[in-house]
């Protein structure tokens, strides 16, 4: 999942700045918190250790971000601040780096955004990283920019396997 916030950066500053961050993170559980009047859900999660280029970088070449699952805080305290509303979330996926095979690295991709009527059971990226298609069980399969999240394609009624 990828969560971005604002914090400000000192809470004594006289001209605090406001930084917009984003979190990447693995659901651990869901939480829905009954106030009587009104609900909401949460999720509690593990977080990339972002601060740090051994848990999150960017490729300077293909502009592809890549988080370090081995790198997880442990959100042991309620200081860690494990806790975000689901509204402040967006599903991403992890794949595993095959060019680091011993490491915990994993690319980043974003879900597709619509398209679908149905579950989407499978993904995959052209070899330049530019284009990811995506196969339905509406029987469908859609072709998207990596970059702009945008349909580019689509086929419709094909034949079950």
């Amino acid at each position: 999942m990828r969560v971005v916030t604002t914090f400000i950066s000192k809470a004594g500053d006289k001209n605090p700045i406001n930084e917009e961050v984003t979190y990447y993170g693995i659901v651990k559980s869901i939480l829905e918190l009954d106030y009587k009047t009104f609900k909401k859900t949460v999720f509690c999660c593990d977080w990339v250790c972002i601060e740090e280029k051994s848990g999150c970088l960017v490729d300077s070449e293909t502009n592809l971000i890549y988080v370090n699952l081995g790198k997880l805080q442990k959100n042991s305290k309620e200081d860690d601040e494990p806790f975000i509303l689901t509204t402040q979330a967006s599903q991403v996926f992890y794949c595993k780096d095959q060019s680091r095979p011993n490491e915990k690295w994993h690319v980043v991709l974003d879900s597709p955004k619509s398209g679908h009527s149905s579950t989407v059971w499978a993904l995959s990226f052209d070899t330049t990283g530019e284009k990811m298609v995506t196969c339905s069980d509406d029987l469908t399969i859609k072709i998207w920019g990596s970059d702009s999240k945008l349909m580019q394609a689509s086929g419709d009624d094909f034949a079950p396997w």
